[in-house]
């Protein structure tokens, strides 16, 4: 019941007077759907035939309520932000480096109820005391907008409290947080887009400490995500309101191994497959003529490598377009297509690419004035033999 009234916030209190209403939140609350992203594999519940697909796209629906009991319902989760605009684990820019975000500590915007408004850093957090009634007790969002505070700053504020409106007396006891945003960033640098930085050290990295007003976000498939329980923003409806999600609804795209693809099916059709074997393939992907010596990894150096079309799941054949190895980026001409057994493939070392992943422009150094953000991006599908990579700053190719 405790567990109930922290999801459903004001609404729980209808629990005894309205059953039927109870009971519709709680089969919502128990009932459950698989969490797919772009790029697992999965099986169809129905289908027998052995085949296996890729989700190539995610569509969820939330039911939201706000801490005050507000609901809103069916909001597509690209319309959702999070409470802070850099979370731990999030993958975050600064020049041509890219690295994961190991912590943040917030940046609080104060309002007293006298009308003074501060900005609050740092260790001067631990002197905000919540005042009851603490409707979000999430440890990820200590603080929230909207939530009532007592503020214990001494008679001197320190540095890490900004005063935006006149300064601090001794009578700013309480007040209101009018906003929570990311302030101090602590980074993990991973790789950098240019040459010659291959080793990532502290001499050639950025400080591990950053200012979230400094770091770019790379948005990798963020609306996929969302799970119940969480707390985010909406901000075409209120940049300042929270909701909790309380439902969730996800249909997906799948591209099957025999060429077909399927539409908005509902996630509770489809099985996970966690174990895939070597010969398993799937349209799209980079595959190479296995070497005579099955001992020798895949070398992509003069062999014959091709784009899979199509996968015949239950005779383990594969339709292959073939082209010789001398023009990798020409993936349209000279192609011949033919069947072959999937046991004399391998997957192309050099482009085994996958959902989520993260890729540099080729030739950044020869652009060395070029905005960084349009070096840096990720895997975002596969289409017409080729793969769409979406940067940073919001643009897509596909290559």
């Amino acid at each position: 019941m405790e567990e109930l009234e922290f999801r459903y916030g004001g609404q729980a209190h209808s629990i005894l007077s309205c059953l039927d209403e109870s009971i519709g939140k709680i089969d919502d609350f128990l009932s459950s759907e698989h969490g797919f992203v772009c790029g697992d594999i999965v099986s169809s519940v129905t289908d027998k035939s052995g085949q296996t697909g890729r989700v190539v796209n995610v569509t969820m629906l939330v039911d939201l309520e706000s801490l005050y009991g507000r609901v809103i319902k069916n909001m597509d989760s690209k319309k959702l932000s999070k409470i802070r605009s850099i979370s731990v684990g999030d993958n975050v820019i600064q020049g041509p480096w890219i690295g994961r975000v190991d912590k943040v500590i917030d940046s609080i915007t104060m309002l007293f109820d006298d009308g003074m408004i501060c900005e609050i850093d740092g260790t001067d957090q631990e002197k905000l005391v919540p005042l009851p009634p603490n409707l979000l007790e999430d440890p990820l969002y200590p603080y929230y907008p909207g939530q009532r505070v007592q503020v214990r700053l001494p008679t001197a504020a320190s540095r890490s409290t900004r005063w935006l409106c006149n300064e601090w007396k001794e009578n700013h006891g309480m007040g209101t947080i009018s906003a929570v945003n990311a302030g101090t960033v602590h980074v993990d640098w991973l790789a950098c887009a240019l040459g010659g930085c291959d080793e990532v050290s502290p001499q050639t990295s950025p400080p591990p400490v950053q200012h979230a007003n400094d770091l770019t976000l790379l948005p990798l498939f963020l609306h996929e995500n969302w799970q119940l329980g969480d707390w985010c923003r909406v901000p075409a409806v209120d940049t300042k309101e929270i909701f909790v999600i309380g439902k969730t609804k996800t249909t997906v795209d799948i591209a099957w191994q025999d060429g077909t693809s399927s539409f908005g099916l509902y996630s509770q059709s489809l099985l996970p497959v966690n174990v895939v074997n070597a010969h398993e393939f799937w349209p799209g992907q980079f595959v190479l003529e296995k070497s005579a010596n099955d001992d020798e990894p895949p070398a992509s150096g003069g062999q014959k490598w091709g784009i899979v079309s199509a996968v015949d799941a239950k005779e383990h054949t594969v339709k292959v377009k073939w082209k010789s190895f001398v023009d990798m980026s020409n993936t349209g001409s000279d192609q011949v297509e033919e069947v072959v057994s999937a046991y004399e493939l391998a997957e192309h070392p050099d482009y085994s690419y996958c959902y989520g992943e993260i890729v540099f422009r080729a030739h950044v150094d020869d652009h060395p004035s070029e905005d960084y953000t349009s070096c840096i991006g990720f895997v975002s599908g596969f289409k017409d033999d080729g793969i769409e990579v979406t940067f940073a700053s919001g643009a897509e190719i596909t290559v």
